[in-house]
């Protein structure tokens, strides 16, 4: 299994609008501890885009699968576009420097899941 890297955020609770920029500094100090100078391919999932599992078994779906994407006839919140266009996963490329500053940016996008997605058609 893929090596898993946690980071703890108590101060991120779902009472209130989380602070974008201290949880993704926490989240990218990480990343530059184990992937200085390497590119790597960062993806923000948004829990409440699949309400038939809970956040554990989410975790251990995508530790197994590598990607959430685990139901075919689940409609992602993102995936109306890519008919024909051979798109396996949408994510964030960034080679990891001292000043690069990713997960802000991903924090805010996966808090930001359209409710129309939430639900998947077979639901």
């Amino acid at each position: 299994m893929t090596e898993v890297f946690e980071v703890g955020v108590p101060e991120y609770t779902v009472d209130a609008e989380p602070d974008f920029m201290a949880v993704g500094k926490k989240v990218d100090d990480v990343l530059r501890q184990h992937f200085m100078g390497q590119t790597v391919v960062v993806r923000g999932v948004s829990s409440s885009a699949h309400p038939n599992l809970s956040v554990d078994e989410l975790i251990e779906t995508i530790q197994r699968l590598g990607t959430d994407r685990y139901d075919p006839e689940r409609a992602g919140d993102r995936y109306e576009n890519v008919a024909g266009k051979h798109i396996d996963i949408f994510a964030f490329r960034r080679k990891v420097t001292p000043r690069m500053r990713l997960f802000k940016d991903i924090a805010w996008g996966s808090t930001m899941v359209p409710k129309k997605s939430m639900v998947s058609p077979s639901a």
